[in-house]
């Protein structure tokens, strides 16, 4: 469990690694976090050439988020696995629901502000029809790229709060993909890095986003200030 997730190696480029030249193209950090309402993205781009694109439709470097929605009692209790049998593994390769997709432009960081476009294999209600418009997302310049920040409802994904079980750990599919544009005239020359090698349609292909509640956490921690503090009180006198 990783309070942030680094992208950035080779394995990560799942399209266009002939023109992926290091961390320093094109890489991410991400970090999810949640409160009862809202699920928070965060992700830091290191590029060394930003496209931010011309028009709605010119080639420009984006942030694509996939989540799989699912609760895993529905598909036999594994997001990925449906059924083992003594002689096959029965593995969660496709689904027509659950599935949401939000893909970000970045803008250009001062006139035309960044959008962000939700996609889904399904049908929404009323109440997740209004999420949508309180769907948020900004973007701001740094030395070495750029940072983009999601906010999403849980209503929109179908759950009237975080989906936090006290007793059990709670499981979504994600993936987030950067599409990195080095050069706006020639949109084939496009890497894609990924934290995981997505498929849309195919569940299995998702990473993983875990809700662990309080009482499944463990980790140790250690004060690395102790020997400073302890020297400033000698010091003092004490």
């Amino acid at each position: 469990y990783v309070p942030e997730a680094t992208i950035g190696n080779i394995r990560n480029v799942i399209d266009g690694a002939f023109w992926w030249r290091g961390e320093d193209d094109a890489s991410f950090r991400a970090r999810l976090v949640y409160d009862d309402d809202n699920l928070y993205v965060r992700i830091a781009v290191r590029d060394s050439s930003i496209v931010t694109g011309w028009c709605d439709t010119c080639p420009s470097d984006r942030i694509d988020l996939w989540l799989d929605v699912t609760p895993a009692d529905e598909v036999g209790g594994s997001r990925y696995v449906t059924k083992v049998d003594r002689t096959k593994l029965h593995v969660r390769s496709s689904s027509d629901s659950g599935l949401f997709a939000f893909s970000v432009k970045i803008g250009d960081f001062a006139d035309r502000r960044p959008t962000i476009k939700v996609k889904t294999t399904d049908e929404l209600d009323p109440a997740q029809e209004e999420a949508v418009q309180r769907v948020r997302v900004v973007t701001a310049p740094r030395s070495d790229g750029y940072v983009v920040k999601i906010r999403i409802p849980f209503l929109l994904l179908g759950y009237e709060r975080a989906p936090v079980d006290d007793r059990n750990m709670t499981e979504l599919g994600c993936t987030i993909a950067l599409y990195d544009v080095d050069n706006e005239f020639r949109s084939e020359e496009t890497s894609v890095v990924a934290s995981s090698p997505i498929q849309p349609l195919d569940p299995s292909t998702y990473g993983a986003l875990r809700f662990i509640p309080d009482s499944r956490w463990y980790g140790e921690t250690a004060n690395v200030y102790t020997d400073a503090v302890l020297n400033a009180l000698r010091e003092l006198g004490f």
